[in-house]
Protein backbone atom coordinates (compact mmCIF):
# COMPACT_ATOMS: atom_id res chain seq x y z
CA UNK A 1 0.00 0.00 0.00
CA UNK A 2 2.80 2.39 0.90
CA UNK A 3 4.60 1.88 -2.44
CA UNK A 4 1.32 2.56 -4.25
CA UNK A 5 1.00 5.89 -2.45
CA UNK A 6 4.63 6.77 -3.16
CA UNK A 7 4.34 6.03 -6.91
CA UNK A 8 0.95 7.64 -7.50
CA UNK A 9 2.42 10.32 -9.80
CA UNK A 10 3.51 7.60 -12.24
CA UNK A 11 0.14 5.82 -12.33
CA UNK A 12 -2.86 6.98 -14.32
CA UNK A 13 -5.60 8.43 -12.15
CA UNK A 14 -8.17 11.22 -12.58
CA UNK A 15 -6.60 13.43 -9.88
CA UNK A 16 -3.12 13.48 -11.44
CA UNK A 17 -2.26 16.87 -12.93
CA UNK A 18 0.47 17.90 -15.36
CA UNK A 19 2.40 19.46 -12.49
CA UNK A 20 2.37 16.07 -10.73
CA UNK A 21 3.86 14.41 -13.81
CA UNK A 22 6.46 17.18 -14.09
CA UNK A 23 7.34 16.71 -10.41
CA UNK A 24 7.81 12.97 -10.93
CA UNK A 25 10.11 13.54 -13.92
CA UNK A 26 11.99 16.23 -12.01
CA UNK A 27 12.72 13.80 -9.18
CA UNK A 28 13.85 11.10 -11.60
CA UNK A 29 16.05 13.53 -13.55
CA UNK A 30 17.65 14.83 -10.35
CA UNK A 31 18.44 11.30 -9.22
CA UNK A 32 19.99 10.42 -12.59
CA UNK A 33 22.03 13.64 -12.70
CA UNK A 34 23.39 12.95 -9.22
CA UNK A 35 24.06 9.27 -9.94
CA UNK A 36 26.03 10.04 -13.10
CA UNK A 37 27.35 13.56 -12.58
CA UNK A 38 28.66 13.37 -9.02
CA UNK A 39 31.04 10.44 -9.67
CA UNK A 40 32.23 12.07 -12.91
CA UNK A 41 32.85 15.42 -11.19
CA UNK A 42 34.67 13.68 -8.33
CA UNK A 43 36.84 11.53 -10.61
CA UNK A 44 37.73 14.42 -12.92
CA UNK A 45 38.67 16.63 -9.98
CA UNK A 46 40.70 13.87 -8.32
CA UNK A 47 42.69 13.07 -11.47
CA UNK A 48 43.13 16.72 -12.43
CA UNK A 49 44.37 17.73 -8.98
CA UNK A 50 46.85 14.87 -8.77
CA UNK A 51 48.12 15.62 -12.28
CA UNK A 52 48.60 19.33 -11.53
CA UNK A 53 50.42 18.57 -8.27
CA UNK A 54 52.70 15.93 -9.80
CA UNK A 55 53.47 17.73 -13.09
CA UNK A 56 56.15 20.16 -11.77
CA UNK A 57 58.23 17.28 -10.40
CA UNK A 58 58.08 15.19 -13.57
CA UNK A 59 61.12 16.91 -15.11
CA UNK A 60 63.28 16.89 -11.97
CA UNK A 61 66.24 14.61 -11.44
CA UNK A 62 67.11 13.19 -8.05
CA UNK A 63 70.79 13.28 -7.19
CA UNK A 64 73.06 12.99 -4.17
CA UNK A 65 74.79 16.17 -3.00
CA UNK A 66 77.77 16.45 -0.68
CA UNK A 67 77.32 18.51 2.50
CA UNK A 68 80.19 21.00 2.66
CA UNK A 69 79.11 22.88 5.78
CA UNK A 70 76.29 24.76 7.45
CA UNK A 71 74.84 27.79 5.75
CA UNK A 72 75.90 29.94 8.72
CA UNK A 73 79.56 28.95 8.21
CA UNK A 74 79.32 29.87 4.55
CA UNK A 75 78.20 33.38 5.44
CA UNK A 76 74.49 32.75 4.99
CA UNK A 77 71.90 33.66 7.57
CA UNK A 78 70.15 30.32 7.38
CA UNK A 79 67.07 29.65 5.27
CA UNK A 80 66.39 32.17 2.53
CA UNK A 81 64.41 32.28 -0.69
CA UNK A 82 67.07 30.19 -2.50
CA UNK A 83 67.05 27.36 0.05
CA UNK A 84 65.32 24.25 -1.26
CA UNK A 85 63.74 21.37 0.60
CA UNK A 86 61.16 21.18 3.31
CA UNK A 87 61.85 22.72 6.70
CA UNK A 88 60.84 20.58 9.63
CA UNK A 89 61.73 20.01 13.25
CA UNK A 90 65.20 18.52 13.48
CA UNK A 91 66.35 19.95 10.14
CA UNK A 92 68.74 22.78 9.31
CA UNK A 93 70.07 24.57 6.27
CA UNK A 94 73.39 23.29 4.92
CA UNK A 95 75.61 24.17 1.99
CA UNK A 96 75.84 21.41 -0.59
CA UNK A 97 77.84 20.68 -3.74
CA UNK A 98 76.50 18.48 -6.52
CA UNK A 99 77.43 17.27 -9.96
CA UNK A 100 74.86 17.14 -12.75
CA UNK A 101 74.60 14.17 -15.13
CA UNK A 102 76.44 16.20 -17.81
CA UNK A 103 79.41 16.81 -15.45
CA UNK A 104 78.89 20.41 -14.35
CA UNK A 105 79.05 21.23 -10.66
CA UNK A 106 76.95 23.50 -8.51
CA UNK A 107 76.76 24.86 -4.98
CA UNK A 108 73.67 25.91 -3.03
CA UNK A 109 71.70 25.67 0.19
CA UNK A 110 69.34 22.86 1.09
CA UNK A 111 67.54 21.52 4.14
CA UNK A 112 69.12 18.46 5.75
CA UNK A 113 68.89 16.57 9.01
CA UNK A 114 70.28 18.54 11.93
CA UNK A 115 72.99 15.96 12.49
CA UNK A 116 74.31 16.22 8.89
CA UNK A 117 78.03 16.92 8.88
CA UNK A 118 80.44 17.92 6.11
CA UNK A 119 81.10 14.89 3.95
CA UNK A 120 77.58 13.43 4.39
CA UNK A 121 75.36 12.93 1.38
CA UNK A 122 71.85 14.36 1.08
CA UNK A 123 69.29 14.00 -1.66
CA UNK A 124 68.57 17.07 -3.78
CA UNK A 125 66.46 17.63 -6.88
CA UNK A 126 67.79 19.33 -10.01
CA UNK A 127 66.03 20.81 -13.01
CA UNK A 128 67.20 20.38 -16.61
CA UNK A 129 69.72 23.22 -16.22
CA UNK A 130 71.28 21.66 -13.11
CA UNK A 131 69.76 24.15 -10.66
CA UNK A 132 68.39 23.16 -7.26
CA UNK A 133 64.62 22.84 -7.05
CA UNK A 134 62.08 22.00 -4.38
CA UNK A 135 61.49 18.25 -3.95
CA UNK A 136 58.48 17.04 -5.91
CA UNK A 137 55.23 16.39 -4.12
CA UNK A 138 54.93 12.79 -2.97
CA UNK A 139 52.57 10.72 -5.10
CA UNK A 140 50.51 9.71 -2.06
CA UNK A 141 50.18 13.36 -1.01
CA UNK A 142 49.04 14.40 -4.49
CA UNK A 143 46.46 11.62 -4.70
CA UNK A 144 45.24 12.24 -1.15
CA UNK A 145 44.70 15.92 -1.98
CA UNK A 146 43.00 14.86 -5.21
CA UNK A 147 40.62 12.50 -3.41
CA UNK A 148 39.77 15.18 -0.85
CA UNK A 149 39.03 17.77 -3.53
CA UNK A 150 37.23 15.17 -5.65
CA UNK A 151 34.93 14.26 -2.77
CA UNK A 152 34.26 17.96 -2.21
CA UNK A 153 33.48 18.43 -5.92
CA UNK A 154 31.09 15.46 -5.89
CA UNK A 155 29.35 16.79 -2.78
CA UNK A 156 29.14 20.27 -4.32
CA UNK A 157 27.67 18.78 -7.49
CA UNK A 158 25.02 16.97 -5.43
CA UNK A 159 24.19 20.16 -3.54
CA UNK A 160 23.80 22.09 -6.80
CA UNK A 161 21.53 19.40 -8.24
CA UNK A 162 19.38 19.33 -5.10
CA UNK A 163 19.25 23.16 -4.98
CA UNK A 164 18.21 23.27 -8.65
CA UNK A 165 15.52 20.68 -7.97
CA UNK A 166 14.29 22.71 -4.99
CA UNK A 167 14.09 25.85 -7.12
CA UNK A 168 12.15 24.07 -9.86
CA UNK A 169 9.95 22.38 -7.25
CA UNK A 170 9.17 25.82 -5.83
CA UNK A 171 8.09 27.02 -9.29
CA UNK A 172 5.87 23.96 -9.69
CA UNK A 173 4.32 24.59 -6.27
CA UNK A 174 3.71 28.25 -7.16
CA UNK A 175 1.98 27.28 -10.40
CA UNK A 176 -0.05 24.58 -8.64
CA UNK A 177 -1.17 27.07 -5.97
CA UNK A 178 -2.16 29.57 -8.66
CA UNK A 179 -4.16 26.86 -10.46
CA UNK A 180 -5.92 25.93 -7.20
CA UNK A 181 -6.79 29.59 -6.59
CA UNK A 182 -8.24 29.92 -10.11
CA UNK A 183 -10.26 26.73 -9.68
CA UNK A 184 -11.49 27.85 -6.29
CA UNK A 185 -12.48 31.26 -7.71
CA UNK A 186 -14.68 29.45 -10.24
CA UNK A 187 -16.26 27.05 -7.74
CA UNK A 188 -16.56 29.19 -4.61
CA UNK A 189 -19.41 31.46 -5.79
CA UNK A 190 -21.64 28.41 -6.44
CA UNK A 191 -20.95 27.01 -2.98
CA UNK A 192 -21.58 30.29 -1.18
CA UNK A 193 -25.04 30.60 -2.84
CA UNK A 194 -26.05 27.21 -1.42
CA UNK A 195 -24.91 28.22 2.04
Amino acid sequence: MESTIRLWRWRRNPLRRRSDIAEAWLGLATGLVIAVGAPLAGAATTIGTAHVMLAPGADLNETAALVTGSADEAGGAGADADTVGYPAHGREVVTVDWTTPNGTTGTGSAWADADAEPGDRVTVWLDDTGGLREPPVATTTAWAAGVLLGASAAAGFCLMAVATRAGLQNRLDTRRTAAWERAWAEVAPGWSQHA
